[in-house]
């Protein structure tokens, strides 16, 4: 499924695991509760996708945009967020063990797990209030 164009689909509860999804447009898709561990969704568009508890564990999300993506409730164990844009996105109550977010991109509007220790090779961007004061 490369490259594959997944722009409001509703894909709630289904099994995508080990599936391909590199490059992939999902955004505005409906992937409330899908399966998706050791997917692959490197460089994938992921905004405002519902991925709230989607199990993504050991998912490879390099570089994946998952702008303002509700990934609360969301199992990201072991998954690979290196490089990812995770601006707005909801990651209330996700669980991140073990995730990397090596230099992962966020910002004030991303919402993290209560209590969850950032990592020093995350990399926080400006709101535009910020950039214009």
């Amino acid at each position: 499924m490369d490259k594959a164009y997944l722009d409001e689909a509703d894909l709630s509860g289904a099994d995508l695991s080990r599936a391909s999804l590199s490059e992939a447009d999902l955004g505005g898709a409906n992937l409330k509760e899908a399966t998706l561990v050791e997917a692959s969704l490197e460089k994938a568009k992921v905004l405002g996708t519902d991925l709230i508890g989607a199990r993504l564990g050991e998912a490879n999300l390099i570089e994946a945009k998952l702008i303002r993506a509700k990934l609360s409730n969301a199992n990201l164990s072991e998954a690979n967020l290196s490089g990812a844009e995770l601006f707005g996105a909801d990651l209330w109550e996700a669980i991140l063990d073990k995730a990397n977010l090596t230099h992962a991109h966020y910002d004030d509007d991303t919402r993290w797990p209560e209590g969850f220790v950032l990592p020093p090779d995350l990399v926080k961007m400006k709101t535009k209030s910020e950039e214009s004061s």
